[in-house]
């Protein structure tokens, strides 16, 4: 509890460089395109289209009732959401150190405030991304709210809070070794596919369940289909689980970081 208002103070503190940081982040992305912010509804979109036409139309996966849909565009797009903010902000947190080299050495910064920078630039495009889907899929019929949408919100801040975390670990290795990058751009693509993005859980071997459920994305990809989709394969466990990786990767990313933070001005 003490690191989690430690850090819920140094937010409060740089605040007002967070956010000229963030809407700097937002602009300097669209700046000189004709579509601007619509990139943030069109690049998902189209990423979302391609799975759908892979795994739905040439694959021809089908989905059980357990599933709250039978419609595979929806539970796709459900799963897809929560990666893309998570595989967004990591891939995005590998050089944010040396993108902002010169106010880490320069003047008097918590440098993990720059994950944070990141996080709530991702967490933006998040908001906007499932206010979509929600909107959407209430107007064609495709998800009707249930009690269930409450747990949304937490599995969403379980999401933050476990991507913030493994932000900092991989923010501050990759200060020391430059190969962090490439490593990390494998791991996610492995990653991908040991979280049932594409597939439904029910097609994988009984053998390599326990294997794909120790995945925190597992359970967050999963709890996002059971609140918009009102699905029924979400377990209390499942929760729970999903709380205490985030706690653990939230503390632990926390406590590398600030190890490693001692170094980052010799190397930079």
């Amino acid at each position: 509890m003490k690191v989690l208002m430690n850090f819920c103070k140094k937010v409060k503190d740089n605040r007002y460089l967070i956010n000229n940081l963030v809407s700097r982040d937002i602009k300097s992305r669209y700046v000189g395109s004709i579509l601007g912010i619509f990139w943030t509804v069109i690049q998902p979109l189209s990423t979302i289209l391609i799975y759908y036409f892979v795994f739905s139309v040439v694959l021809r996966l089908k989905l059980g009732s357990e599933y709250g849909t039978e419609n595979f565009a929806i539970w796709l797009t459900c799963g897809l959401v929560p990666w893309m903010f998570f595989a967004e902000v990591i891939n995005r947190s590998i050089n944010v150190i040396a993108d902002y080299k010169n106010l880490i050495t320069k003047t008097v910064f918590s440098s993990e405030m720059l994950s944070v920078v990141t996080l709530a630039t991702g967490i933006v495009n998040h908001i906007i991304a499932i206010s979509l889907v929600i909107i959407t899929g209430m107007i064609f019929g495709f998800i009707t709210p249930s009690i269930r949408i409450l747990y949304l919100p937490i599995y969403g801040l379980s999401l933050i809070f476990f991507t913030l975390g493994m932000s900092w670990f991989i923010a501050a290795l990759n200060v020391y070794f430059k190969d962090i990058g490439q490593m990390v751009t494998i791991i996610l693509n492995l990653w991908f596919y040991f979280t049932p993005i594409v597939f439904p859980p029910s097609s994988v071997p009984l053998s390599i369940m326990p294997l794909l459920k120790a995945n925190p994305m597992f359970h967050v990809v999963e709890g996002y289909r059971m609140a918009l989709l009102n699905s029924n394969n979400v377990t209390a466990w499942s929760v729970v689980y999903t709380l205490i990786a985030a706690i653990t990767s939230f503390a632990l990313g926390g406590y590398i970081f600030k190890k490693l933070k001692k170094g980052f001005v010799d190397v930079l």
